[in-house]
């Protein structure tokens, strides 16, 4: 299985290590919380266009996001090799509520879920992140699930930078 690359933020899966990916999540709620600082609530919830989330419901989105890798990801390093149905994206623009939570709130969540992730990471034994699962009828593994969490988390976090940077 090929790592996973994304021409768009440079993510590049070969270049991370175990450690630097859980080194990563650790610093997610510090860094959202540096880039949500000082903006106007308001600010938060709009939208650029409306085929693109705002801030908030991008990192509403990155905090279910760490939830349901994480939950994949402890399903896998627990063994047993499970199966899991395809996840299909949202087309842009969907509406899920987002733009109704708590900032503070989602910002909280965001950080918990990532340390969470982490701290699993933590646990498990270097032999356990070889550990697959099939995803939509494509296996995959533990340690590919961690790096997806940082790309997902890191892409995203890149695109409200560039938002509130307009």
């Amino acid at each position: 299985m090929e790592p996973e690359r994304c021409e768009e933020c440079g993510f590049d899966g070969t270049r991370l290590t175990t450690s630097d990916s859980i080194a990563a999540l650790r610093s997610m709620g510090r860094r959202w919380r540096e880039v949500f600082r000082d903006v106007p609530e308001e600010r938060l919830r709009k939208r650029p266009d409306p085929q693109t989330w705002s801030p908030l419901e991008y990192a509403a989105h990155t905090r279910d996001v760490l939830a349901l890798v994480g939950w994949g990801m402890h399903q896998v390093l627990e063994g047993g090799r499970p199966s899991f149905d395809a996840i299909e994206p949202d087309p842009p623009g969907t509406d899920h509520g987002y733009n109704e939570l708590d900032p503070q709130r989602v910002l909280d969540e965001l950080a918990s879920n990532a340390e969470r992730v982490a701290a699993r990471g933590d646990r498990a034994l270097p032999e356990h992140w070889k550990r697959t699962a099939t995803m939509g009828g494509v296996e995959t593994d533990a340690g590919r699930l961690l790096r997806h969490a940082v790309h997902d988390a890191s892409h995203h976090l890149r695109d409200v930078e560039r938002d509130l940077a307009i």
